[in-house]
């Protein structure tokens, strides 16, 4: 307990507000270079792409995503996502706007929780206030939290544990319904909410009744209400799991027990990040799984003494046994028995978990420093400084998705879905000699990744390798044979090699699988134009029109074929209708409107673009 003579903060109202204002501005500071960054990675399919979030007129739709986008069972996040479309559509600024401001709500949330149980724990207030404002101070600008600020698209786990630190806040406040509501919020925002009523137990029987025993029975209808909610998260994934398990990336077949002792190596790699925070990286995929030797026993051997600590500590009604147990409880949907496959890491997952480990690791030094006030504002200057700089610099990374995934390919060499990332970055960049080195690079690593097959068959078509574009589209298509677009580019390349059957057939699977896809009618217009019909062409080209194409690449292939009939008016021999056979007669009929395939371009059909 600190001496009341050493006031760094002053108490009342003025004293609560001044750290408030300081942590809001640290927090504006670090991040004000992160507004205007691009929209990156997952957040195409989860905004840029969705489109059951960018209808304004409708926007209580995005309530119900599309179970495909990165929104599926999280229906507030996507709600947020929908009135930010509506009031903003894809600026980014807006997005990054509102991440700022639930994350300075955040803190703000924190401070008040973390200085109202320092005076319960005994603390003076002017000694509760200061050691609130260092701890929540370095954990709101801390660089390890970038990935969940800066990166739009993990707003989930931003509002979920948002509504969590609420929740607590209310109990505090004893505002019993409003806990409720809380963590109605922080489930509906992402899974991790289930952990909210855990959180809110532990903190009632540690803070505020000291008993484990008699805190249910002096709040019943409170922890019914809790456990009740706990419906909430497998009704929003209900029958998303084979979804979801597509979305995660490789196909690991890993066991419970696997995943488990893979996680204790990735919670020690969390704990080196929170005190070193560096390398960061978006992407975590192709963490080594722990699936033989005895090398995870060190990492296991460390988690598990922590742990030990922890539940001491938490039968003892510490402060510091709370804390920890927020790391772990936090933790344990992602980092116990439950693979997920593709992402065993992700420096998102420790928003809530750092803010438990700094108030561990603050609390013995601040207390001690309270006596020494010149020196408490200078380490704690100096340290804020510090991860400040830190900070910003990681936000620099988002600038550019081409610095972001150079960035992480540097520190995560073996991560395929990396390198994929990059190479589309650099397409988009228009460096594709490197993107193409960016693919092939994805695909030694991981031979059957469809995408890298398909964007390295785009590119090396725009690079006019034909016979490569063909073989790699073809991969692609073997394993996902659906994929439209990718039949319109393998058209081009087998029509630029001279098999003019076999671009035909892609056309034609192309127009069946997304019949009102304006580019596979483009790409028969070109064909036909380029073998000498152009009135079957402008027959196609009609039809393209019909379905929406109105580029100038279309116009000036209206051109052409208006200036090839007028050069040759006449229909073509009975002997050359016998050559062109397949080409141009009766093609017409596999013309059937559809809705149309997302991705697909209605640029110039002889060199699809990425």
């Amino acid at each position: 307990m600190g001496p009341a003579k050493h006031q760094l903060i002053g108490t009342g109202r003025a004293g609560a507000a001044v750290p408030a204002m300081l942590i809001v501005a640290a927090i504006v500071c670090v991040y004000l270079n992160a507004l205007a960054t691009p929209f990156v990675f997952d957040d195409h399919v989860s905004i840029t792409h969705n489109t059951s979030v960018q209808n304004p007129s409708a926007w209580w739709r995005s309530m119900r995503p599309d179970p495909i986008s990165g929104m599926a069972g999280r229906p507030l996040t996507s709600l947020s996502f929908a009135l930010n479309y509506a009031a903003g559509g894809l600026n980014p600024i807006g997005y990054h706007l509102v991440n700022l401001a639930l994350h300075a709500t955040a803190a703000l949330l924190a401070l008040g929780i973390l200085r109202r149980t320092l005076e319960l724990e005994g603390f003076q207030a002017s000694t509760a206030a200061w050691i609130a404002f260092a701890v929540v101070g370095i954990w709101a600008i801390h660089p390890l939290l970038t990935d969940t600020v800066t990166y739009v698209t993990q707003r989930t786990e931003l509002l979920a544990s948002l509504f969590v630190l609420l929740a607590i806040y209310c109990l505090v406040r004893g505002w019993n319904w409003a806990v409720v509501l809380a963590v109605i919020g922080s489930m509906l925002s992402k899974e991790i909410g289930a952990v909210g009523p855990v959180l809110i137990w532990l903190y009632d029987a540690i803070f505020l009744r000291r008993t484990f025993r008699r805190v249910l029975r002096r709040r019943p209808v409170l922890y019914a209400a809790l456990v009740a909610c706990w419906v909430i998260p497998p009704v929003l994934l209900l029958g998303l799991a084979d979804i979801q398990a597509r979305r995660g990336g490789a196909d690991v077949s890993l066991t419970s027990w696997g995943y488990l002792k893979t996680q204790a190596g990735v919670l020690v790699h969390y704990l080196r990040l929170a005190f070193w925070p560096h390398p960061l990286v978006i992407d975590y995929y192709g963490w080594p799984a722990a699936t033989g030797g005895y090398r995870w026993l060190e990492s296991a051997a460390f988690i598990a003494g922590l742990l030990v600590i922890t539940a001491v500590g938490v039968v003892r009604r510490r402060w510091w046994g709370f804390c920890g147990a927020v790391f772990f409880i936090v933790l344990a949907p992602t980092s116990s028995i439950i693979p997920l496959a593709g992402e065993f890491a992700a420096e998102r997952r420790m928003y809530l978990p750092l803010l438990g480990l700094m108030t561990i690791v603050v609390i013995p030094p601040a207390t001690w420093l309270i006596r020494r006030p010149a020196l408490s504002v200078a380490m704690l200057i100096l340290i804020t400084l510090v991860l400040a700089v830190l900070t910003v610099r990681r936000n620099d990374d988002y600038q550019s998705p081409i610095a972001l995934f150079a960035q992480t390919v540097r520190h995560r060499p073996d991560n395929a879905r990396a390198w994929y990332n990059y190479g589309q970055a650099l397409s988009s960049g228009d460096r594709r000699p490197e993107a193409i080195q960016a693919y092939r690079t994805a695909l030694a690593l991981e031979p059957a990744a469809t995408g890298a097959h398909y964007k390295l068959g785009l590119s090396l078509l725009n690079n006019r390798d034909y016979s490569g574009a063909e073989m790699h589209l073809s991969e692609a298509l073997r394993a996902m044979p659906d994929l439209a677009p990718a039949y319109v580019a393998r058209a081009s390349a087998r029509n630029a090699l001279g098999d003019r059957r076999g671009a035909l057939r892609d056309i034609e699977a192309a127009a069946r699988l997304n019949p009102a896809d304006p580019q596979p009618q483009l790409l028969w217009a070109n064909l036909l134009l380029s073998h000498g019909d152009p009135t079957a062409a402008a027959g196609h080209l009609h039809e393209a029109i019909r379905l929406g194409a109105d580029d100038p690449a279309t116009h000036i292939l209206a051109l052409r074929i208006a200036a090839a009939k007028a050069i040759r008016p006449e229909p073509a021999t009975r002997g050359e209708n016998n050559g062109r056979a397949g080409l141009g007669e009766n093609r017409e009929k596999a013309i059937h409107p559809a809705p149309a395939t997302p991705g697909a371009s209605a640029g110039p059909a002889t060199s699809p673009t990425q």
